[in-house]
């Protein structure tokens, strides 16, 4: 380098603060999502920067330890369509995805920085096969436990794993010692170790989410008799089970909450302040019952995305009939895609109408009586269907 180009570099090196250097290149990353990008123009050594467009730049105002607003969405957006998936189609999983996602799991934090995860990838189906047989005899003693109860036959409709039809399972284990004898901070609480295994895995549930890979957490299994099938040593213990794999689908809500098992708490009632019990009012302005008040534009819009939602289901449009309506009514009402019934009731009118004798109808009025019957004693298929739903029958005597 000549003396005078050494002197035009010191000068632009001090002009040009770090921060500023960190700046051209988010904006410059930012191009695709920004209304106009910065111009970077490489020509040898020298360096073509517009300085004032650049300022300007709204991917500019993010420094070393800001997000941008864009960014502080999205990071947001993959936490919230997170779920927990159970089927899976067949297609396997890019190397290339898949070694994106474990950087990011490797990536968690870790008490004393001991990284105590190890990633066994479970593809063997003699492997599989076997951990899916623990999986049947501790679901059967769960289910056992639900016996005669509506919820027990709502837990026998869900699928709870995807062991075998995952394209590939992951197993997560601890590994308490990492041959060192000390490990700082964790003496005084040893379960931080297994903690920080979960944050390698909620990574690791964020990043296949992002790249449209679905995880499931497979928990009812015998976890001694998986650690033995899996051959892990004295002092690694197993931490997850996950079936990993492209989804058929990515629930808007959770099934668990979707199904009725569940509702997810409301934020306010976890919070306390200084000590156990004491309210933290982070919302004095709201009440659990509070509803905030829409405008009539977004209320259109709601009706309109909640047609759209129905009508991309797999039926004819219109199929449903008065449901949909009732579907749209209650989404516009509860200003919400996802609304909830919390008392919900089927009620089934009977009755022998005397335009029966005209032959308008497949079946003889004595069947009516018959049905009612069956009704009443839940044999009849809205009885199976309300169950599953937690929903009430009441039979009318129209």
């Amino acid at each position: 380098m000549k003396a005078g180009e050494k002197a035009a570099s010191n000068r632009r090196a001090k002009t040009w603060s770090p921060n500023i250097w960190l700046r051209i290149f988010i904006a410059h990353r930012h191009r695709a999502i920004c209304e106009k990008a910065s111009s970077l123009k490489w020509r040898g050594e020298k360096v073509k920067i517009n300085t004032e467009e650049i300022e300007t730049h709204p991917a500019c105002e993010v420094h070393a330890d800001e997000f941008s607003s864009v960014e502080k969405e999205l990071i947001q957006r993959v936490i919230h369509a997170r779920r927990d998936i159970r089927q899976f189609r067949s297609a396997p999983i890019p190397a290339e995805v898949l070694l994106r996602i474990l950087e990011a799991a490797h990536a968690a934090p870790s008490v004393g920085f001991m990284q105590p995860w190890n990633f066994i990838l479970v593809e063997s189906p003699e492997t599989r096969r076997q951990i899916k047989e623990s999986f049947n005899t501790v679901n059967a003693h769960e289910k056992s436990m639900l016996d005669g109860t509506a919820q027990g036959e709502l837990y026998s409709s869900l699928k709870l794993e995807g062991i075998l039809e995952a394209p590939l399972n992951i197993a997560v284990t601890c590994d308490h010692s990492r041959k060192e004898s000390f490990v700082l901070g964790r003496a005084p609480m040893p379960q931080t170790a297994p903690y920080s295994v979960c944050l390698a895995i909620e990574n690791l549930w964020l990043a296949a989410r992002a790249e449209g890979v679905g995880v499931g957490w497979v928990s009812i299994l015998d976890k001694t008799a998986v650690e033995k099938i899996l051959g892990l040593p004295s002092g690694v213990e197993l931490v997850a089970y996950l079936c990993i794999g492209y989804p058929v689908e990515f629930r808007s809500i959770p099934l668990l909450q979707e199904v009725c098992w569940k509702e997810r708490a409301h934020l306010q009632e976890l919070i306390f302040h200084d000590r156990w019990g004491t309210p933290a009012e982070l919302f004095p302005s709201r009440s659990r019952e509070d509803e905030p008040s829409l405008s009539p534009e977004h209320q259109l819009t709601i009706s309109a995305r909640a047609w759209d939602k129905i009508n991309r289901k797999t039926k004819p449009p219109g199929s449903l009939g008065m449901l949909e309506i009732l579907a749209v009514r209650l989404a516009e009402l509860q200003q919400t895609l996802e609304p909830k019934l919390r008392r919900k009731r089927i009620c089934v009118y009977a009755g022998c109408h005397g335009v029966t004798v005209e032959g308008v109808s497949a079946y003889p009025s004595e069947v009516t009586e018959q049905m009612v019957l069956n009704f009443l004693s839940g044999g009849a298929a809205i009885n199976v269907l309300a169950r599953h739903g937690g929903i009430q029958i009441h039979v009318v005597d129209a």
